[in-house]
Protein backbone atom coordinates (compact mmCIF):
# COMPACT_ATOMS: atom_id res chain seq x y z
CA UNK A 1 0.00 0.00 0.00
CA UNK A 2 1.17 3.57 -0.89
CA UNK A 3 1.74 5.97 2.15
CA UNK A 4 -0.79 8.15 1.23
CA UNK A 5 -3.21 5.37 1.38
CA UNK A 6 -1.70 4.00 4.76
CA UNK A 7 -2.41 7.84 5.86
CA UNK A 8 -5.80 7.96 4.45
CA UNK A 9 -6.52 4.65 5.98
CA UNK A 10 -5.25 5.30 9.81
CA UNK A 11 -7.25 8.34 9.62
CA UNK A 12 -9.97 6.91 8.64
CA UNK A 13 -10.19 4.15 11.21
CA UNK A 14 -9.31 6.40 14.11
CA UNK A 15 -12.49 9.09 12.83
CA UNK A 16 -14.48 5.24 12.99
CA UNK A 17 -12.78 4.75 16.43
CA UNK A 18 -14.04 8.36 17.46
CA UNK A 19 -17.56 8.21 16.34
CA UNK A 20 -18.20 4.78 17.65
CA UNK A 21 -17.13 6.16 21.16
CA UNK A 22 -19.43 9.07 20.74
CA UNK A 23 -22.41 7.56 20.15
CA UNK A 24 -21.88 5.15 23.53
CA UNK A 25 -21.50 8.30 24.59
CA UNK A 26 -24.84 9.68 23.46
CA UNK A 27 -27.11 6.71 23.96
CA UNK A 28 -25.45 6.44 27.88
CA UNK A 29 -26.37 9.90 27.92
CA UNK A 30 -29.57 8.96 27.06
CA UNK A 31 -30.35 6.65 29.55
CA UNK A 32 -28.99 8.55 31.91
CA UNK A 33 -31.60 11.42 31.51
CA UNK A 34 -34.54 8.69 31.05
CA UNK A 35 -33.79 6.72 34.23
CA UNK A 36 -33.36 7.95 37.65
CA UNK A 37 -31.09 5.47 39.24
CA UNK A 38 -29.21 4.27 36.13
CA UNK A 39 -26.08 2.41 36.75
CA UNK A 40 -23.82 2.43 33.15
CA UNK A 41 -23.16 -1.11 32.24
CA UNK A 42 -19.79 -3.07 32.94
CA UNK A 43 -19.87 -3.78 29.99
CA UNK A 44 -20.05 -0.28 28.54
CA UNK A 45 -17.02 0.24 30.55
CA UNK A 46 -15.03 -2.37 28.91
CA UNK A 47 -16.18 -1.94 25.70
CA UNK A 48 -14.96 2.05 26.10
CA UNK A 49 -11.47 0.79 27.45
CA UNK A 50 -11.10 -1.60 24.29
CA UNK A 51 -11.92 1.26 21.87
CA UNK A 52 -9.13 3.41 23.68
CA UNK A 53 -6.77 0.93 23.30
CA UNK A 54 -7.00 1.48 20.13
CA UNK A 55 -5.89 5.53 20.16
CA UNK A 56 -2.08 6.67 20.44
CA UNK A 57 -1.72 9.29 23.45
CA UNK A 58 -1.35 12.21 22.99
CA UNK A 59 2.68 12.55 22.23
CA UNK A 60 2.54 9.44 19.76
CA UNK A 61 -0.30 10.46 17.61
CA UNK A 62 1.88 11.44 14.80
CA UNK A 63 0.60 9.37 11.86
CA UNK A 64 4.32 8.81 10.24
CA UNK A 65 5.54 7.70 13.11
CA UNK A 66 2.66 5.07 13.22
CA UNK A 67 3.09 4.14 9.80
CA UNK A 68 6.82 3.28 10.37
CA UNK A 69 5.89 1.55 13.31
CA UNK A 70 3.42 -0.50 11.52
CA UNK A 71 5.70 -1.01 8.52
CA UNK A 72 8.15 -2.76 10.96
CA UNK A 73 5.42 -4.38 12.43
CA UNK A 74 4.89 -6.19 9.33
CA UNK A 75 8.30 -6.50 8.25
CA UNK A 76 8.52 -9.93 10.68
CA UNK A 77 7.44 -12.45 8.64
CA UNK A 78 5.78 -13.78 11.59
CA UNK A 79 3.44 -11.10 11.88
CA UNK A 80 2.43 -10.73 8.45
CA UNK A 81 -1.18 -12.51 8.87
CA UNK A 82 -1.77 -10.73 11.65
CA UNK A 83 -5.41 -8.68 11.29
CA UNK A 84 -4.43 -4.69 11.31
CA UNK A 85 -6.33 -4.06 14.51
CA UNK A 86 -4.68 -6.61 16.51
CA UNK A 87 -1.51 -5.18 15.01
CA UNK A 88 -2.23 -1.31 15.98
CA UNK A 89 -3.05 -2.50 19.37
CA UNK A 90 0.13 -4.09 19.91
CA UNK A 91 2.35 -1.12 18.46
CA UNK A 92 0.44 1.16 20.75
CA UNK A 93 0.53 -0.46 23.79
CA UNK A 94 3.83 -1.03 22.94
CA UNK A 95 4.26 2.40 22.66
CA UNK A 96 2.95 3.66 25.51
CA UNK A 97 5.38 1.80 27.74
CA UNK A 98 3.03 -1.36 28.49
CA UNK A 99 5.70 -3.68 27.03
CA UNK A 100 4.47 -7.17 28.80
CA UNK A 101 0.57 -6.34 27.68
CA UNK A 102 2.19 -5.84 24.11
CA UNK A 103 4.10 -9.21 24.03
CA UNK A 104 1.02 -11.36 25.39
CA UNK A 105 -1.40 -9.59 22.90
CA UNK A 106 1.46 -10.52 20.21
CA UNK A 107 1.55 -13.70 21.57
CA UNK A 108 -2.28 -14.57 21.02
CA UNK A 109 -2.29 -12.72 17.51
CA UNK A 110 0.23 -14.96 16.68
CA UNK A 111 -1.02 -18.01 17.94
CA UNK A 112 -5.34 -17.23 16.35
CA UNK A 113 -2.96 -17.05 13.01
CA UNK A 114 -1.74 -20.50 13.75
CA UNK A 115 -4.86 -22.07 14.66
CA UNK A 116 -6.36 -20.70 11.14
Amino acid sequence: MKYDNKCYYLTGYFAGLRKTEEIINIEVESERRQKFAFTEPFYIYQIRNKIRSYFPDKRNSDLDMMIKLLNAFYSDKYNLNIKFDAALRIILARQKGDIEKSDFWLGEARKSVLMR
